[in-house]
């Protein structure tokens, strides 16, 4: 179960959602960083969460804070990592980045790796929503990319695919089926990418599960 947002650390409970997910699930945690205290990443290791990430898109200061539209959220971020991987409570316990692949941040990506792995991170790489026109051919320089840096976490089927994810899709998606979304208010759809009205299946405020 993924927790998102938005940011889940403005929540004072987060650590007792983690305990209740954590009875029957894998809770994961994605955050900006800028709540992250080493304090609250003990208290969610300490609660059962399986992995915590932090979303960061340029391995320059003033790139991600420029694009954050923040002043000072790079430095955030960097402390978020080393909260949370130096308060692991146990080995299997993974602290990851997400970085949203556009062709602006593209050229940035090794450093922003060499930063992650510094801090006991891995990076994670997804194109950016909607889908950019402009990334170009990024299969091939992935693979290469990983054959020099094992902590770029990217499998085959999505460097199978990226290219022709990015040239109108890839058939056969599994949202809503082996996944779905839910809002801030309980609302369910199948994807974070489909939250209209009309693409809404559910409403946990008002109906359980079957």
């Amino acid at each position: 179960v993924s927790l998102s947002g938005g940011d889940p650390l403005l929540r004072q409970d987060l650590p007792q959602i983690v305990t209740a997910i954590a009875r029957r699930h894998f809770p994961l945690v994605t955050t900006h960083g800028w709540q992250v205290t080493r304090e609250k990443a003990r208290a969610l290791w300490e609660a059962g969460l399986e992995a915590a990430t932090v979303t960061l898109d340029h391995a320059l200061p003033e790139a991600q804070d420029a694009a954050a539209g923040q002043p000072g959220a790079h430095a955030r971020a960097l402390l978020a990592l080393e909260a949370f991987a130096g308060s692991r409570t146990r080995p299997s316990q993974q602290v990851n980045v997400k970085t949203r692949l556009r062709a602006s941040n593209r050229d940035g990506l090794p450093a922003l790796l060499d930063l992650a792995r510094e801090r006991g991170a891995t990076v994670t790489v997804e194109p950016a929503y909607p889908l950019p026109a402009d990334l170009g051919p990024v299969g091939g320089w992935l693979r290469e990319l990983r054959a020099r840096h094992p902590s770029l976490r990217v499998g085959p089927f999505f460097l199978d695919r990226i290219e022709q994810a990015l040239r109108g899709g890839v058939p056969g998606c599994q949202a809503g089926r082996a996944f779905l979304n839910v809002d801030e208010r309980g609302r369910v759809s199948k994807c974070v990418e489909f939250r209209r009205p009309e693409d809404r299946a559910g409403d946990l405020s008002r109906e359980t599960l079957p």
